[in-house]
C-alpha cells in the first residue's frame, strides 16, 4: 500500500498521511496496429482522447473494474480473460510542487477481443478514434498529454508491461525515465 505525506496545516503542525488508495484502470481497445482512442466526454480527461476507464469499486479486482469500465464507456463487451496489461503506474498530483496530494494506482490494459462495436455514450465519443501505431503521433495535440508520453513507450515495447509513475504538477504531466519492467502476462 502507497502512502505519501500531505503538507502540515498551520492548525496541525503534526504529518498526516494522505492514503492513495485509489486504483483506477485505463483500457485501449487495440486492433492489430491500431489502437482505439475515444474523445472523453466528462472527467479527467475530457476533452482529450484517451483510454477508458476509472476507479476501481470496492470489492473489485483491477481486471473487473477494466471489463465493467469498457462496457460502460463504450458498450462493448470484453471477456477479462482477453485483457493484456501494458503496465502500471503511480499517478501523483503535487500542487505548486508541494508534497502529493493524492495518488492513484492506475492498471493500464489492452483489450485485443470483444463483442460489440464501440458506440458513444455520455462519458466516451469513439466517432474516428481509431489511430495507426506509426500515426498515432500526429494527432498529439487531441490526446491526453499522459498518453503522448506513454504510447511511444508501448510502442517500443506492445509485448513487455512495465510499472512507471506520472508526476502531475501545475497543469504539466511528467514521468521520469526510470521504468521497471513487469513479468509478461500471457
Amino acid at each position: 500500500m502507497l502512502y505519501c505525506l500531505k503538507k502540515p496545516s498551520s492548525s496541525n503542525r503534526r504529518r498526516s498521511l494522505v492514503q492513495p488508495n485509489h486504483r483506477a484502470t485505463v483500457i485501449i481497445l487495440r486492433e492489430g496496429d491500431r489502437i482505439c482512442l475515444p474523445r472523453i466526454l466528462r472527467g479527467w480527461c475530457a476533452p482529450y482522447r484517451a483510454g477508458v476507464g476509472g476507479k476501481v469499486e470496492d470489492g473489485e479486482t483491477d481486471i473487473q473494474c477494466a471489463v465493467r469500465e469498457v462496457g460502460e464507456e463504450l458498450g462493448v463487451i470484453v471477456d477479462q480473460d482477453d485483457l493484456r496489461l501494458i503496465g502500471t503506474a503511480d499517478d501523483i498530483l503535487r500542487v505548486n510542487g508541494d508534497s502529493p496530494v493524492w495518488r492513484y494506482s492506475v492498471a493500464y490494459f489492452f483489450a485485443e477481443t470483444w463483442k460489440g462495436a464501440p458506440r458513444k455514450t455520455d462519458e466516451a465519443d469513439p466517432l474516428n478514434a481509431w489511430f495507426d501505431w506509426d500515426r498515432v503521433c500526429a494527432s498529439w495535440r487531441e490526446i491526453y498529454p499522459t498518453y503522448q508520453k506513454i504510447l511511444p513507450m508501448v510502442m517500443q515495447r506492445p509485448n513487455k508491461p512495465f510499472a512507471f509513475s506520472i508526476i502531475y504538477s501545475n497543469k504539466e504531466v511528467s514521468i521520469p525515465d526510470d521504468y521497471v519492467d513487469l513479468p509478461a502476462t500471457e
